[in-house]
């Protein structure tokens, strides 16, 4: 393991992570849709409506990687890369 947790863990599932990726987007190929459950004031029972979520978004939160610490992983990465190389 390394100093970033994140992007570790996001590495151990590489494969599982394309066969995700592959059914969703086998399912919108295909005419079904992932679904966010809203609440209505209006109905007894909760409606729902086409997510909002980014494909990605969807499978790092399925996976348990949280995106925002990800994304800081990834620029520290990048920043370290930037000094090794001696660039500003």
């Amino acid at each position: 393991m390394t100093n970033y947790p994140e992007c570790d863990k996001l590495s151990l599932y590489g494969s599982e992570r394309r066969n995700i990726v592959e059914f969703i987007e086998w399912l919108c190929e295909n005419g079904h849709g992932i679904y966010d459950r809203v609440e209505s004031r209006y109905e007894v029972h909760p409606g729902v409506e086409p997510t909002r979520k980014s494909r990605e978004s969807l499978v790092l939160q399925f996976l348990g990687v949280d995106e925002k610490e990800l994304e800081k992983e990834r620029r520290r990465i990048l920043d370290a890369q930037r000094e090794a190389n001696g660039e500003e």
